[in-house]
């Protein structure tokens, strides 16, 4: 006989399957990388201390920007148990397909090129063994070292094909905008293996990256945090600005925890400095809106919250975003969305675009 309880979490399921776009999946510690690592850099590693990637010097605050109860019993950081995450997300709440995004991006701001591909050589390969071997619901992005387009390249041409991998994933912040030619090459292997390109969140204010906003350097966390949205801007204009879509047509870009509200005013002001404009960049051969819309899809979370919840609605009408949103929870982190009460209500349609649709046909899942 079925408890109230169980009848309660049971009325609680969606009544749509739908496809998480943004989930994290997270190293115990940097031993759990050892077994796909050369004695060499295991000794390396060991030897010097080396144990996290460069961040950013803006603390999270309490529980390490943590769901407390996402961490394993056993110990070790929320999202670094894959049965504790199918139990909490997949089961939870009927999730059909999850794209894993890692936490690995920032190997891209090692000073130490060929550490940065060892170390995303393995975490490639330890995703690939601990997390897509273990639920088919599990699909993978690839970690690149993009300080050596070279060295990405090849990752992507040794995994790329393998039909689990759907993306790699990149982060917001960069040494230089991503559509410059030097990450051309990049963009041409992900084209070839039909990979997305996922940019998330982060890469911005650290030692070896550039300043968190185009006037320096914020005070604190909640700055930091806020002003993201400025970096996956300013890599969408590149990117159109670039000629990249021209250069490699079928290639897809997928903003990862940068918001969706400022799309309305990029789109409008591209298109308006491109007419007077476009003579500095004959190659493009469409209004940069129209590549906008074919190229690029955007994640919910962290979703913008008005006031009033129709004015998000008249934004993604106002962007034509309807066909470019993907449903994200950001699990296991401290702004998790739930899925049942992150959005707006929504028409039917649109709800099935941005909680299932959209994603099952860029990721052919």
């Amino acid at each position: 006989m079925a408890t109230s309880k169980t009848r309660e979490r049971a009325s609680a399921k969606p009544r749509l399957a739908f496809v998480d776009c943004d989930v994290h999946q997270q190293l115990r510690s940097f031993a759990d990388l050892h077994p796909y690592l050369s004695r060499y850099w295991v000794s390396y590693l060991e030897e010097s201390g080396f144990s996290a990637l460069p961040n950013a010097p803006y603390p999270k605050g309490a529980n390490r920007g943590e769901r407390v109860d996402a961490r394993p019993a056993g110990g070790g950081p929320a999202g670094s148990d894959p049965e504790l995450m199918r139990q909490q997300l997949l089961e939870e709440y009927g999730v059909e397909g999850v794209i894993l995004t890692g936490s690995f991006y920032n190997v891209a701001f090692l000073p130490n090129p060929d550490l940065a591909a060892a170390l995303a050589r393995a975490m490639n390969d330890w995703t690939v063994e601990r997390w897509l071997e273990f639920d088919p619901r599990f699909r993978g992005s690839l970690t690149l070292p993009l300080q050596d387009p070279a060295a990405a390249v090849a990752e992507i041409e040794r995994l790329g094909d393998d039909p689990r991998i759907v993306q790699v994933v990149v982060s917001a912040g960069s040494r230089m905008p991503y559509g410059q030619r030097y990450y051309h090459p990049v963009w041409e292997a992900c084209e070839a293996h039909g990979l997305a390109v996922g940019i998330h969140f982060g890469g911005i204010g650290l030692a070896t990256a550039n300043p968190p906003t185009s006037a320096g350097w914020p005070s604190f966390y909640l700055e930091w945090h806020t002003s993201m949205s400025q970096a996956f801007q300013a890599q969408m204009i590149s990117l159109v600005c670039e000629g990249v879509f021209e250069k490699f047509p079928k290639l897809h870009v997928v903003l990862i925890e940068g918001g969706i509200a400022w799309l309305p005013h990029v789109i409008w002001r591209l298109d308006k400095n491109w007419k007077g404009l476009r003579a500095e960049v004959p190659w493009l051969k469409r209004p940069p809106s129209e590549y906008i819309r074919d190229h690029f899809r955007l994640t919910t979370q962290p979703i913008e919250e008005p006031g009033d919840p129709k004015h998000l609605l008249q934004i993604i009408e106002m962007a034509g975003a309807e066909g470019m949103l993907m449903f994200a929870s950001d699990y296991p982190h401290w702004d998790f969305d739930n899925p049942l009460q992150a959005l707006p209500r929504m028409p039917e349609d649109l709800t099935r675009r941005v909680m299932r649709e959209n994603a099952r046909e860029l990721y052919g899942l």
